[in-house]
């Protein structure tokens, strides 16, 4: 007999709003229309984090955040002295996966893995490809572009020029790999319309939430497009961009600024 999973006493999350990684929960949770009356009934608090000149710290009147990447997440587990246990979720990916599951759609949330064996296959695809084009771009960013130097810690004299170019043809490889993939798909669809990068019928899932947090972010900060020239993956963010679920720079700023999670989820 298996034993029960314990329920944490409290869980919190810790949030850069306009942070690439971070912005992939923020997209999750109003994809799956989740707000923070949920949350709360699941004593899960959100900790905004901001960017300031000594660096990524807790808005005021919220805990200092743990050392380390972000997005983070802290699991408190009750019980006496000798049982009291603190768990820390890392990647962004495991996170999104943990409130997928706390929030099923047996409770009326949309699920994001996928309703059906193979939308979650073909989730995973685009999913696996996208996490290797997101490193091999970081490598080229940070080989070409000195202003990431802040947070790279790689100094100017050691950016090479070949390595750049090394990594970013790693990037279009990758990203040619998706378009094809979404193409395909198109071609199998009413209309040249596919909705979800996992396929026909399929509503948003992992991977339309993790691709348009990495585009939107590139835009944003780098004023770079991700997709560009790769006509089908450009054809679903034409299609994407309007969701609901996609939200602006604009009001991630706010939130970061003000330490208001209300403009970005809702009561």
């Amino acid at each position: 007999m298996s034993t029960p999973t314990p329920t944490p006493s409290k869980t919190t999350i810790f949030i850069w709003p306009t942070g690439l990684f971070p912005r992939r929960i923020i997209y999750l949770l109003r994809a799956k229309g989740i707000c923070l009356a949920h949350l709360a009934a699941q004593n899960i608090e959100l900790v905004p984090v901001q960017l300031t000149s000594e660096g990524l710290v807790s808005c005021s009147g919220f805990e200092e955040r743990p050392e380390g990447s972000l997005p983070v997440m802290r699991l408190e587990y009750d019980g006496d002295e000798n049982k009291k246990e603190t768990v820390y979720i890392h990647e962004s990916m495991a996170i999104m996966q943990y409130l997928d599951d706390l929030f099923p759609a047996s409770s009326d949330h949309a699920e994001l893995k996928g309703s059906t064996p193979i939308q979650r296959a073909r989730a995973t695809d685009i999913l696996s490809v996208l996490n290797d084009a997101v490193s091999w771009g970081i490598v080229s960013l940070v080989h070409s572009n000195p202003s990431t130097s802040s947070w790279s810690g790689l100094k100017e004299e050691d950016m090479s020029s070949a390595a750049a170019a090394h990594a970013q043809r790693k990037v279009e490889g990758l990203t040619g790999k998706m378009d094809g993939w979404v193409r395909e798909n198109m071609a199998t669809t009413d209309g040249g319309k596919h909705g979800s990068l996992a396929g026909r019928g399929a509503a948003v899932t992992f991977a339309d939430v993790a691709l348009m947090a990495q585009v939107e972010y590139m835009k944003e900060v780098y004023g770079m497009d991700f997709i560009a020239g790769y006509g089908a993956l450009e054809q679903w963010w034409e299609e994407m961009k309007g969701e609901d679920w996609v939200l602006g720079r604009e009001k991630l700023l706010k939130c970061e600024r003000t330490g208001k999670w209300e403009g970005v989820l809702g009561k």
